[in-house]
């Protein structure tokens, strides 16, 4: 008699890429076991560098590893030469500085100098720029990467806040800049350091090469004055926010009604979203000059030397906020190369622990930190511990995805909430399932609404509204707190707003 063993796994469907989602890069997939990859945990400050020193850290930071540029099949000509004399930190902020200046150098130091490599050219060779791509030492996994910049103006400049990871190629570009339309065989000077390109590269089917996919925006001149870019990664979606406005969302896995969802059911079939990376990734800033091929590099009006400035760089994780007391080093596995961190109200490692070399630990408690025999930091290795009396408060601030609070005020049986732009009425509220969005004397006329659950499931889309009054009727949805997303398609800006349903 032949025995049947049954393995927990997930099947995947490479049916048809029929669901068009997130650049259609989707596949069908019908899981065997239930998972949730949602994550509503408050967000932890846990690195951060205010560039408050003269010199650039190198416990955290470093120069790029790959090859300096030329490599791209531009046979080597007008592209930068990275170099740490390019960075510079003063007055409290970092400048990545990108100079007009004729040198030679290899482009892959630890080969001779007369090898030829991929592009057909000697290893030695010219290099008419000269700018900065730093990187940090350590990977970081799902989380809110945020930073305070400031972006050069002019042809062939290319800034960059980005995270990467090769093998397979896994890239989140949270801004890029560069050239943009032509016009009449010029291009158009006008959306130079005003079209903010948000990009996602996946190898997903591991051969080599990047899938990818790309939206942008035209707006402010960045140039002219600080921004905050934030990217939120969690395991179900990702989101890019500029100085709090929400600009993008991509999710990992969607229901067959186009519903984005963060808790998957066994024997069901959901569509998968290929491009998404989950690997770690490094952090990068970097100014480089675009290449010659299509005449992208810089003219006479471009002005040398030019920076890119950056205020401050955070990491934030979604954690939980308890007493941490470590009895096994098993209970919190120290990887290389990725940023380790233990966070929690107090923090005792009562352990034997070795710290080794490459290997990084950051611990980080409201109250207390005790360290008891057995823990050990061998030479190389990196290790902080820091108190932090505003760890497991809840910072509004640092969480677009909360509500602010100061814009809500009770008027009769309505919810009236106000913003810069307009006024829009939610009422009455609470309500049974049954309300009434007025969006009011608005200078748009069309606007995508969905409503998700405070786990952040999806409960209900609905597109390209219209109307100045829309009466809704949602009486299957259970009663509870919920998040109304009120998106501007004509300005680009998204709302939220919280209704009861009792």
């Amino acid at each position: 008699m032949k025995n049947n063993i049954f393995f927990p796994l997930t099947i995947i469907f490479l049916i048809n890429k029929s669901i068009s989602q997130n650049c259609g890069d989707n596949i069908k997939i019908m899981p065997l076991n239930a998972f949730s990859v949602c994550n509503n945990n408050t967000w932890k400050l846990v690195f951060e560098d205010n560039f408050e020193d003269n010199n650039l850290n190198t416990d955290l930071w470093e120069l790029q590893k790959w090859s300096q540029g030329g490599l791209y099949g531009n046979k080597g000509v007008n592209q930068e030469y990275n170099s740490l004399n390019n960075v510079n930190i003063s007055d409290g902020t970092l400048k990545i500085i990108a100079k007009k200046e004729t040198i030679q150098r290899k482009a892959i130091d630890w080969k001779p100098e007369e090898e030829i490599l991929q592009d057909g050219l000697p290893n030695l060779r010219t290099y008419n720029y000269t700018s900065s791509n730093i990187w940090t030492k350590n990977k970081f996994s799902y989380g809110k990467f945020e930073a305070r910049v400031k972006i050069p103006k002019g042809k062939g400049f290319w800034p960059a806040f980005w995270t990467y990871a090769d093998n397979p190629w896994s890239e989140i570009d949270i801004f890029e800049f560069w050239n943009e339309d032509y016009i009449n065989g010029n291009y158009d000077d006008s959306k130079l350091s005003k079209v903010h390109n948000m990009n996602v590269h996946y190898d997903y089917d591991k051969n080599g090469k990047s899938n990818y996919c790309s939206s942008k925006y035209t707006a402010t001149d960045f140039s002219e004055d600080f921004h905050i870019f934030t990217l939120i990664w969690d395991q179900d979606k990702i989101q890019w926010y500029v100085d709090g406005d929400l600009k993008r969302t991509d999710y990992q896995y969607y229901n067959f009604s186009g519903q984005a969802v963060c808790t998957v059911d066994a024997f069901k079939q959901y569509a998968k979203n290929q491009l998404f990376p989950t690997q770690p990734m490094h952090i990068i800033l970097n100014l480089a000059i675009q290449s010659s091929g299509n005449d992208d590099s810089p003219d006479h009006k471009t002005p040398f030397p030019s920076q890119m400035e950056i205020d401050w760089v955070r990491y934030y994780k979604r954690e939980n906020c308890n007493d941490i007391n470590i009895t096994n080093s098993n209970q919190f596995n120290i990887k290389t190369n990725i940023f380790n961190s233990i966070v929690g109200k107090s923090i005792t490692l009562n352990c034997n622990y070795d710290l080794i070399e490459k290997q990084q630990l950051d611990l980080i408690a409201q109250n207390l930190i005790k360290i008891n025999p057995g823990f050990n930091v061998k030479e190389r290795s990196n290790f902080h511990a820091k108190i932090n009396p505003e760890l497991c408060t809840i910072n509004k601030n640092s969480n677009y995805e909360e509500i602010d609070t100061s814009y809500f005020f009770q008027e009769k049986d309505k919810l009236l909430i106000s913003n810069k732009n307009h006024e829009i009425n939610i009422y009455p509220n609470p309500n049974n399932g049954n309300f009434i969005i007025d969006f009011g004397n608005n200078d748009s006329n069309n606007f995508d609404i969905s409503i998700t659950d405070l786990a952040g499931k999806n409960i209900f889309n609905l597109n390209q509204v219209s109307k100045q009054i829309l009466s809704l009727s949602l009486n299957e949805i259970s009663s509870g707190i919920y998040i109304i997303h009120i998106y501007d398609t004509n300005n680009n800006k998204i709302n939220y707003f919280k209704i009861i349903i009792q």
